[in-house]
C-alpha cells in the first residue's frame, strides 16, 4: 500500500530542499530542542524550521492548480460523493470502494486517485478524468513562533467566488468555482469581461494556527490543536479583538474550512501516507500531531452555520476526530446555540467577557441583540436541561475594565447550575487595541475567587503572541491598516463610557 507514493517525498522549506525517506515519520516535538523531523539533512536552528514567508506559492505542499473541467471531491460529505458517483461510477458508489475513497481522502491523506491503491487501475484512471481530490486554496505563508517553538500560523489564500477578471486578465471566457457540495454557494459559471471593481479581490485570505502542547507526565502523547477560521473577516467588531477590525467579506465554504485542516496535516506530514507500513499499524488519531480542533479563528462560526455543520461532519466522519475533541466558539448567537449542543454534538464555548449588559454591549456588540438574560436562558432551557455536557466560558482579562471582584461575584451567579469552566484569558495585546492586560495579581485574585465558589477557572496564557497568532489576534496583515486607527478611535469612546 502506498508503495509508489512512498518511494520519495520532497518538501521545500525556504530555500532548502529536504529529501525524506518514507520511513522518516514526523516526530512529535520534544523538550530537547531537536529538529521537528527525524534525520533532516539540513541545519535546523532552535528546533524549528526556517520561516517560509519568502515563498509565495506552496502548491507542492498545499494544492496544485485545479483544472476547471473537473469536479473537486474535497469538502464533500460521503452522501454527496455517493450521489455524484452514482451518475458516473455506480459500481463504486454502491460498494465498499466509496468508503475507501472517503477514508483515503480525509484520514490517510491521499493527494490523487493513484494514492488510493485499493481501487483498480482502471477505476483510478476513469475517476481522475472526471474528478479531483485536490485541496482547496493554498498555504501562502507560514510564520513560526520564536517564543513558542511548536506554534505556527498559516496564511491561506482562497479563490473569491465574486471575483470577475478584467478583459486583459481573462484567460478564458469562463471560470468555474467551488464544489457542488458546498453550502450557500453559487455553483454557476462566471462569465464576464467587466472591469474589476476596486473592492473585489481575486483571493480571500484567512489565517489558521497550529499549537502543540508536549505530553504531560501523566500522558503518553501530546495535544496538537488547529484553530480554524470560519469567515473571511468578522462582522461582530468585539472591542478587544484584532480580527474584528477586518470587515466581513464572506463566509468560508465547507471545503475551505476542511482544507485548512487537511493542508496543515500534510504540511506536518501527519497522515498515514507519510508513514511506513509498521508505523501505520501503530498510528491512532490520538497519537497524531493534530488531535484537537477549535473554531476560534476568524469569524463567528454560527453566522456560517451550514458550512460549519458540514465541515464538522467531515472532520468527525472523514478525518476520524472525536466530537469531544472539537470546540465551536460563539459570541452568543442564541437562536443557533442549541444546534451546536444537540445536533452537532461537539463542545460549546461562549465568549462571555463581561457580567453586565452595559459592559458587554461595549465589549461584545452582539449583546445588544442577544443580551445576557437571553443567552443564559437559552443555555439552561435549551442546551443543558437534559444534557450534562460541559460548557466553556471564555473571559478575557482587561485591566480595570472587567477584572474586579464584583465582576467575579456576578459571574458566579450567572453560571450557577451550569456544568462549566471559565477560561480566564490573559489579554493578548496588539497595536491599536486600546486595552491592557490585567496584572498577574488581579487575574490570580479573580481566579481564586471563582475556585472558592466551586467554579473551575484556569488561567490561559495563549501561545503565538509574538506572531499575532494568539486568541483574538488573527487577521490578514495585508488588510487595510486604516481599520486599526479607526478601531482605536472607537475604543477611546468605549473606554470613556466604561
Amino acid at each position: 500500500m502506498f508503495k509508489s507514493f512512498l518511494k520519495q517525498s520532497v518538501y521545500r522549506r525556504s530555500s532548502v530542499i529536504v529529501e525524506s525517506s518514507p520511513r522518516q515519520q514526523i516526530e512529535i516535538f520534544n523538550t530537547h530542542n531537536q529538529c521537528i523531523r527525524r534525520n533532516f539533512k539540513t541545519n535546523c536552528s532552535n528546533s524549528i524550521l526556517k520561516t517560509t514567508s519568502n515563498i509565495t506559492n506552496m502548491n507542492e505542499i498545499s494544492s496544485p492548480d485545479f483544472p476547471s473541467n473537473k469536479t473537486r471531491l474535497m469538502g464533500m460529505s460521503k452522501d454527496e460523493m455517493k450521489q455524484l458517483l452514482e451518475k458516473t461510477h455506480p459500481h463504486i458508489a454502491s460498494s465498499f470502494r466509496l468508503d475507501e475513497i472517503y477514508k483515503f481522502m480525509y484520514r490517510f491523506g491521499a493527494r490523487n486517485f493513484n494514492d488510493i491503491t485499493v481501487l483498480s487501475k482502471a477505476d483510478r484512471q476513469s475517476l481522475s478524468e472526471l474528478y479531483s481530490i485536490d485541496l482547496v486554496g493554498n498555504i501562502e505563508e507560514e510564520v513560526l513562533s520564536k517564543k513558542d517553538k511548536h506554534t505556527r500560523k498559516f496564511l491561506f489564500a482562497f479563490e473569491n467566488p465574486k471575483f470577475v477578471k478584467s478583459e486583459n486578465q481573462l484567460a478564458t471566457n469562463t471560470t468555474t468555482c467551488h464544489n457542488k457540495g458546498d453550502a450557500d454557494v453559487d455553483t454557476k459559471t462566471i462569465s464576464s469581461t467587466k472591469k474589476l471593481p476596486k473592492q473585489q479581490k481575486e483571493f480571500n485570505k484567512v489565517e489558521a494556527v497550529y499549537i502543540y502542547h508536549p505530553p504531560k507526565a501523566t500522558d503518553s502523547f501530546g495535544r496538537g490543536t488547529v484553530c480554524l477560521s470560519s469567515q473571511v473577516g468578522c462582522s461582530l467588531s468585539c472591542a478587544f479583538c484584532r480580527t474584528g477590525t477586518a470587515p466581513i467579506e464572506r463566509n468560508l465554504l465547507a471545503s475551505e474550512i476542511v482544507s485548512q485542516l487537511v493542508s496543515i496535516k500534510h504540511h506536518l506530514q501527519d497522515f498515514p501516507i507519510y508513514m511506513s507500513e509498521e508505523e501505520r499499524k501503530k498510528a491512532t488519531v490520538e497519537k497524531a500531531l493534530v488531535n484537537n480542533i477549535v473554531f476560534m479563528g476568524e469569524g463567528e462560526p454560527l453566522y456560517n452555520y451550514k458550512n460549519v455543520q458540514k465541515a464538522c461532519e467531515i472532520l468527525c466522519d472523514g478525518c476520524g476526530i472525536s466530537k469531544r475533541k472539537i470546540i465551536v466558539s460563539t459570541s452568543g448567537v442564541c437562536n443557533l446555540i442549541p444546534n451546536v449542543v444537540n445536533d452537532l454534538g461537539v463542545n460549546l464555548a461562549i465568549s462571555l467577557h463581561a457580567t453586565t449588559n452595559e459592559m458587554r454591549d461595549q465589549l461584545v456588540p452582539l449583546n445588544k441583540i442577544f443580551p445576557l438574560e437571553v443567552l443564559f436562558d437559552t443555555l439552561r432551557e435549551k442546551c443543558f436541561k437534559n444534557n450534562t455536557r460541559h460548557i466553556t466560558f471564555e473571559y478575557v482579562m482587561l485591566d480595570h475594565v472587567n477584572d474586579f471582584i464584583d465582576d467575579a461575584q456576578r459571574l458566579v451567579h450567572l453560571v450557577k447550575d451550569i456544568p462549566c469552566s471559565v477560561n480566564l484569558i490573559a489579554f493578548n495585546e496588539w497595536e491599536g487595541s486600546g486595552f491592557n492586560c490585567s496584572s498577574h495579581e488581579r487575574i490570580e485574585e479573580f481566579s481564586k475567587f471563582l475556585y472558592r465558589n466551586g467554579i473551575h477557572a484556569p488561567i490561559r496564557h495563549s501561545k503565538g503572541q509574538d506572531i499575532l497568532g494568539a486568541c483574538g489576534q488573527l487577521k490578514n496583515r495585508n488588510e487595510n491598516k486604516n481599520s486599526v486607527s479607526i478601531h482605536l478611535q472607537k475604543m477611546q469612546h468605549v473606554k470613556a463610557s466604561i
